[in-house]
C-alpha cells in the first residue's frame, strides 16, 4: 500500500518502467546502511520525498483505502510496488536490461545522473 501510493506520486504520469524505476530507489535505500532499514523509515526519511509531506502520499493513501485507486496509473502503481517487494532491482529500457542495484537518487534533473527514464533521471 505505501509502496505503490509512493511511486504513483512520484511517477504516477510516467511509463510502468519508470514506475518500477522508483521502487527500485525506495528498496535500495532501504538496503543500504546509509538510510533507514524499512520503506516507510525511508520515505518519510525528512527532505526525502517531497509527497510524504506535502499531502499528497496521505491523499494517495487515503484514495487507496477507500478503493479509489483504481485507475490505469495506480493499477501500474500497485503492479510496480509487488515486482519491487519481490526483490526486482532491473529494467528493460529500448532492450536492454539495466541493473539498479546501486541507484539511490532519482529527480527531475540530477548531475552526473546515470540513466534517464521519461521525465526522470538516476543515479
Amino acid at each position: 500500500r505505501l509502496m505503490s501510493a509512493i511511486i504513483f506520486c512520484e511517477a504516477g504520469t510516467e511509463s510502468y518502467t519508470g514506475k518500477v524505476a522508483v521502487g527500485i530507489v525506495v528498496m535500495n535505500r532501504v538496503r543500504s546502511k546509509k538510510y533507514p532499514n524499512t520503506v516507510k523509515g525511508v520515505i518519510y526519511q525528512k527532505s526525502q520525498f517531497t509527497p510524504a509531506h506535502s499531502g499528497a502520499l496521505a491523499q494517495a493513501l487515503k484514495d487507496y483505502d477507500d478503493g479509489n485507486f483504481n485507475q490505469k496509473n495506480h493499477l501500474e502503481s500497485i503492479k510496480a510496488a509487488k515486482k519491487v517487494l519481490k526483490g526486482c532491482t532491473t529494467v528493460t529500457i529500448k532492450g536492454k536490461k539495466v541493473n539498479m542495484k546501486s541507484y539511490l537518487f532519482f529527480s527531475g534533473y540530477l548531475s552526473n545522473r546515470r540513466l534517464k527514464i521519461g521525465n526522470h533521471m538516476f543515479k
